[in-house]
């Protein structure tokens, strides 16, 4: 960069400060989205990522510090931080991430090269190409470690896409346009190829890439607040609304696969809060769903139906299968003594299982499960009713007294 240089830059003021002022406008819209909920620490790295770079593209358009030299070296090492603030904010939505020894290495060497090549052996041709390939690395190797984004929903496929195609743009817009060789003057690098496509493509795939990590933020907090919406905030499990909205998507599968209903109830509920108090039966309600969600796979659905009801559809499980999940919760949940302050008690639960058939309404087959486990609580409580040949008793053997 010589003073040439410069004054082109100086003659179109304006047009010179809006690339860094989008990146400073993103900044503060992701300090902004971190504003409102402050459990999303990895926006502040994508913030720190915008301001970052919006101050190097500054500091190297108007050559601060003063001198082709510092300035070469300082404005790398911003764009070095912004690279890695934006690869680890990246990775900490997805709960990964390089670490704090990795970027510092990466920090250092980076450092160290553009140092290397400014002061011992000038090249401006090794310089870029060392910092567009380290970022474009840097940028992939982020991208391969958020590959399961790519089957995420469409703000996670939108963010992996654009992240892969801003990673692949420095080695090709590098390569194609710089070739083996630099322009030795300032106006033959302003005005050549690499100059032109680098401004063009850190405009339009920068601000591709900020928007679309803007949009799976927003994006997040949608999911959570769904996710509040359709959850019971005692158990943690779904809610009655929440089962009913995962309960439709889940017979789309249950056309392949069989589908069973489970409904349950803690024995003896009321007695516990009587006695012992409501926090001890929120205890146990929290307990017995913490124990039911141990025993289903991840496709399975549980949800708090009421007071201390809870359903579960069991995917892929036919009655039989349906039954001997049952009981096996039910065991464990007999084995499971609680502890309060006036006694030790021990607490027991009822199911009823139905297998759900195609063509039947869902809830028609909720209602056989509730009424099944009706039929439980008449007999003794404490067991699993199914059909008849899938009925268990208390003690966990299959009921004999009721013909097959």
């Amino acid at each position: 960069m010589d003073k040439v240089y410069a004054q082109l830059i100086y003659a179109d003021l304006t047009r010179a400060l809006v690339r860094p002022g989008i990146f400073l406008l993103f900044s503060l819209v992701f300090l902004w989205v971190w504003n409102i909920e402050k459990k999303r620490p990895w926006l502040l790295h994508v913030a720190l990522a915008s301001l970052t770079f919006a101050i190097a593209w500054t500091a190297h358009l108007f050559t601060w510090p003063d001198g082709i030299r510092p300035n070469a070296v300082f404005s790398g090492i911003l764009y070095t931080l912004a690279v890695l603030a934006a690869c680890e904010g990246m990775l900490l939505r997805a709960d990964k991430r390089w670490g704090l020894l990795f970027n510092c290495a990466l920090l250092v060497i980076t450092t160290g090269l553009l140092w290397l090549f400014t002061y011992l052996v000038p090249s401006l041709w090794a310089r870029i190409y060392i910092q567009n390939f380290g970022y474009g690395g840097l940028l992939l190797a982020t991208t391969f470690r958020l590959r399961a984004l790519s089957n995420g929903n469409g703000a996670d496929r939108l963010l992996f896409w654009t992240l892969l195609g801003f990673s692949i743009q420095f080695f090709l817009r590098t390569s194609l346009t710089l070739g083996f060789s630099t322009p030795e003057s300032g106006i033959a690098f302003v005005a050549s190829a690499f100059w032109g496509s680098l401004q063009l493509s850190l405009t339009v795939f920068g601000s591709s890439l900020a928007f679309s990590i803007l949009i799976a933020a927003i994006a997040d907090m949608h999911e959570d607040l769904r996710h509040e919406r359709d959850s019971d905030p005692l158990t943690g499990v779904l809610n009655r609304r929440g089962l009913d909205e995962q309960a439709r998507r889940t017979l789309r599968v249950a056309r392949v696969n069989p589908l069973s209903v489970v409904v349950c109830d803690i024995d003896h509920f009321k007695s516990i809060n009587d006695t012992f108090g409501h926090s001890a039966g929120d205890d146990v309600l929290r307990s017995f769903a913490a124990l039911l969600k141990s025993c289903v796979q991840p496709e399975d659905i549980v949800a708090r139906t009421g007071g201390e009801e809870f359903t579960i559809l069991l995917v892929g499980a036919d009655e039989a299968r349906a039954v001997v999940v049952a009981n096996r919760m039910r065991v464990r949940f007999k084995a499971m003594a609680f502890r309060f302050q006036a006694g030790t008690r021990i607490v027991t639960a009822s199911f009823g299982v139905v297998e759900h058939q195609l063509g039947t309404p869902l809830t028609a087959t909720m209602k056989k499960a509730d009424d099944r486990l009706y039929l439980s609580k008449q007999n003794g409580r404490n067991r699993v009713v199914g059909s008849n040949e899938n009925d268990i008793r208390s003690s966990g053997e299959w009921n004999q007294s009721t013909p097959r």
